[in-house]
């Protein structure tokens, strides 16, 4: 873990670095220290691309991470940050802006943004390119979140969050010393603090996404209004009043929306690839600047609107200390973003799945110490993500004395399609041959599904093993108000839940 932190740290300061001292690149001092900052950038970027980097032993041989690695490695933990207070130390002490025959750009370093952006648009035309060819020749016989692009599309929603945020902060720093300006905007100097052309294409992209959200949500809305339509019908037999048979039909197409989550995302990733794409080919061709009429407005309009996202991140922040329920849904958030290990964000806390599997595997050996005992495990939402994570990590012999009950489970619905590699058909096969498993599941959740199979409860059908249908709302007895619907919650609650809970300590164990 220590190298991928170093080689992400050493790439971020000797970048920051390389912008002080690329407007000075004209003199002896500005070259050398540019110089030297691209040199650690390109070693880092060297680093972070070779297998070892993330890991002790190679999984195919058994060998351990070769020596020369490491020491590449402690080598640029110190260069980097000796580059980076070397060219911050020479600006601070005043470097000449140029010298005789040769031309540099000012500091801030005006103009050098538009590279930099157009880089960015290369890459991630690059990374979906790469990742469209290998998910193409996988062929995959499961069905894969976005055609097997979640990865990139994430990735694209990752970087625009932040770019947002970052430049939300730029804008407001911006505003708060002086005036936000553009290279070319006309008029004199002033109190003006100017900010790069893509810097406000960026912003001028917010409207157009806030507009594409817009859209998608109508869309969401007419699809949802559709389905409801369709379910009515074949509730009313189900449900004896027919306010009530249109009531549960609305909030179980309410909650299947959770299945077109990829259409929001494929949108809205579509619409930032397109106009950043648009952007640059427009600065570089010189069409046109965002500095006035309908450019200038989308620009002005976005800058307050990343302004506001700062304000509300902030807001929010704030609230968590005095509001219990934000606090346990940003705790919430909190626990799914941190599931994974730390190779896939190296900065982030630590993976606590590396610290609770140990601890439950300690805790059912300690409650099942002998054949004759036995030890349910219930997992609710992300509790049943961990308990199947669980099961591959027993021995034989204490798994044999586990059983599994989990409801409002998105391991199918929404970690499989995410996660092939680790919830798909394979894994979470492997999960059901090895312990008695039990999943409750109701259409009006918008989270949790079935696990291997949904069979629709108006048609009929063979019902799964493993995966069992809860009415909600429950049906009502005649001249009963129809119940409260408990959605994603209250599974615990249900009269299946116990016989589900009874049927399982009962059971035989798994072959």
């Amino acid at each position: 873990m220590w190298r991928l932190r170093v080689v992400h740290v050493a790439f971020s300061i000797a970048s920051i670095a390389a912008a002080v001292a690329a407007p000075f690149a004209g003199t002896a001092t500005g070259l050398a220290l540019t110089v030297a900052d691209a040199g650690v950038m390109l070693a880092a970027a060297v680093l972070a691309t070779l297998p070892g980097i993330a890991r002790r032993l190679d999984p195919h041989t058994g060998q351990r991470t070769p020596g020369w690695l490491t020491a590449a490695c402690h080598v640029l933990r110190v260069a980097a940050p000796l580059a980076f207070l070397a060219t911050i130390g020479a600006a601070l002490a005043g470097m000449p802006a140029r010298t005789d025959g040769t031309r540099a750009w000012w500091l801030p370093g005006i103009g050098i943004g538009a590279f930099q952006y157009a880089v960015t648009v290369g890459l991630g035309a690059f990374t979906l390119v790469t990742t469209f060819v290998l998910a193409r020749m996988e062929r995959p016989r499961e069905r894969r979140a976005l055609g097997g692009l979640a990865a990139w599309v994430v990735l694209m929603v990752a970087a625009g969050s932040a770019n947002v945020m970052a430049l939300g902060l730029l804008f407001w720093t911006a505003g708060f010393f002086g005036v936000p300006a553009g290279p070319s905007a006309p008029g004199p100097v002033g109190g003006k603090l100017f900010l790069d052309e893509p810097v406000w294409w960026t912003a001028g992209l917010v409207p157009l996404l806030l507009a594409g959200l817009v859209l998608v949500a109508v869309a969401l809305w007419l699809i949802a209004r559709a389905q409801a339509r369709r379910l009515a019908p074949e509730l009313k037999p189900y449900y004896l009043e027919r306010d009530d048979a249109r009531v549960v039909a609305r909030t179980w197409a309410l909650a299947g929306l959770t299945d077109r989550a990829g259409l929001v995302l494929g949108v809205l990733t579509g619409i930032g690839v397109a106009g950043s794409a648009a952007a640059s080919a427009g600065y570089w061709l010189g069409l046109f600047t965002p500095d006035g009429g309908p450019a200038g407005l989308l620009a002005t309009a976005g800058s307050w609107a990343m302004v506001a996202v700062v304000v509300a991140l902030v807001a929010v922040g704030r609230r968590t200390y005095s509001d219990t329920r934000l606090r346990r849904t940003v705790g919430i958030l909190w626990d799914i973003c941190t599931f994974w290990p730390r190779a896939v964000h190296p900065l982030s806390p630590p993976c606590y799945t590396e610290r609770v599997v140990p601890e439950l595997m300690a805790r059912v050996g300690v409650l099942a110490p002998t054949d004759r005992d036995q030890v349910v495990l219930s997992g609710h939402s992300q509790g049943s993500v961990l308990v199947a994570a669980l099961v591959p990590q027993l021995g034989d012999v204490l798994r044999a004395r586990v059983r599994l009950l989990t409801h409002g489970s998105p391991l199918r619905r929404l970690y499989a399609p995410f996660f092939p590699a680790y919830f798909g058909d394979a894994g979470l096969s492997a999960v059901r041959e090895r312990v008695s498993w039990c999943n409750l599941y109701r259409l009006s959740d918008p989270i949790g599904g079935p696990v291997f199979r949904r069979v629709d409860p108006l048609a009929g059908g063979e019902r799964d093993a493993v995966d069992r249908f809860c009415w909600d709302p429950a049906r009502p007895g005649p001249g009963e108000p129809l119940p409260e619907t408990r959605w994603h919650s209250g599974y615990w609650l249900e009269p299946s839940y116990d016989t589900a809970l009874a049927g399982l300590v009962s059971v035989k164990p798994a072959a």
